[in-house]
């Protein structure tokens, strides 16, 4: 599935490994990889680690978002985390909403060459509002004052999600 994000004016945003993308005033496409499933464990009596993960990438093939939630085999409690472009205004956090209703907001954690990382516990409330809703919009500021709102779609969570429970 493909999204136009829109870009304020001037917008600069760092991506993986120190490469730069700048956009000017305009838009630019991502497409999705759809929602995928997988679990291992350490051996056959051991409680699987599952995951369900989703990602939206630049045309070139670059990701851009990459959204994980994670079940560990022995407590069974999800766990999200939230991978962003470089670039983003830290103090300014994030803001999560499903289908405009917003949402508790993960502290965003570190920042390294591969992104930044924002999570922790998934909360039920997000977790219920996901599996009812059409789209997760996950939006931040970069470090010149400009918004990024990404549009996740949310078709196919709650029967992936369902799986890995």
């Amino acid at each position: 599935m493909r999204w136009i994000i829109g870009f304020g004016a001037g917008l600069a945003l760092g991506l993986a490994a120190g490469g730069a993308l700048a956009q000017e005033e305009g838009q630019m496409q991502v497409q999705f990889t759809g929602w995928t499933t997988s679990c291992t464990a350490a051996n056959r009596a051991a409680a699987a680690d599952c995951v369900l993960v989703q990602r939206a990438n630049l045309a070139n093939g670059q990701q851009f978002i990459g959204l994980t939630i994670r079940v560990p085999g022995e407590t069974r409690a999800p766990v999200m985390l939230l991978q962003l472009p470089l670039g983003l205004d830290l103090q300014q956090g994030l803001a999560l909403s499903v289908d405009g209703t917003d949402t508790p907001e993960p502290p965003v954690q570190t920042c390294e060459a591969n992104g930044c990382f924002a999570g922790g516990p998934l909360d039920p409330a997000l977790l219920t509002a996901m599996q009812a809703g059409g789209n997760l919009q996950i939006s931040f500021q970069n470090t010149r004052g400009g918004t990024i709102s990404v549009p996740v779609p949310l078709t196919g969570f709650t029967a992936a999600y369902q799986s890995i429970q």
